[in-house]
């Protein structure tokens, strides 16, 4: 195998490596599903979580009635609740720098918070947590992977520039070559 192969190869693996872990995480993060939100916690009097991911899924499911609801907010109920939240308190000092967590759920109505918005009630069926390490251990591995792509096939491209340019010179000089 030549080095014009290898950078090809190598950059064809590491770019499909790359969206390879892009979906991976999509689909841990519930991307592709209708019924999980990222929320990470408040230390406010508002609502329960703010919305880091999924908006756009609440307010697709948000009936045309509530004119003045915040999807930013979410207020949560049921036994996943109760459970999130005796998570949450017993865990305290280790969600200082903000966890998120992906709720699995659906609306069953709204509730307004001590603002004047109404939110949405979210009943949590389960939840699991996101460290931050975790996840930014996954982008950084899926930024340098798309790097070494980049940086792969402009190896890759140089080669065939070069391998170009000296077929043409040598095609001048008249000499015959097997580049």
């Amino acid at each position: 195998m030549n080095t014009r192969q290898k950078y090809a190869l190598t950059s064809l693996l590491t770019y499909i490596l790359g969206v390879l872990l892009l979906i991976y995480g999509a689909f841990a993060l519930g991307v592709f599903s209708k019924d999980k939100i990222v929320v990470t916690t408040l230390a406010t009097t508002g609502p329960d979580y703010k919305v880091v991911f999924g908006q756009f899924k609440l307010k697709m499911q948000a009936p045309d009635s509530i004119d003045a609801s915040d999807v930013s907010g979410l207020m949560v109920t049921g036994q996943g609740a109760n459970d999130l939240a005796d998570y949450l308190g017993n865990n305290y000092l280790a969600f200082a720098h903000g966890d998120y967590f992906i709720l699995t759920g659906k609306i069953v109505g709204y509730q307004k918070s001590d603002s004047f918005t109404m939110h949405p009630l979210f009943k949590i069926s389960s939840w699991q947590t996101v460290s931050n390490l975790t996840f930014w251990i996954f982008v950084s591995v899926d930024i340098a992977l798309f790097l070494l792509f980049g940086l792969f096939y402009k190896k890759y491209k140089n080669i065939e520039e070069i391998k170009r340019l000296l077929t043409a010179r040598l095609s001048k000089s008249g000499v015959t070559s097997n580049l």
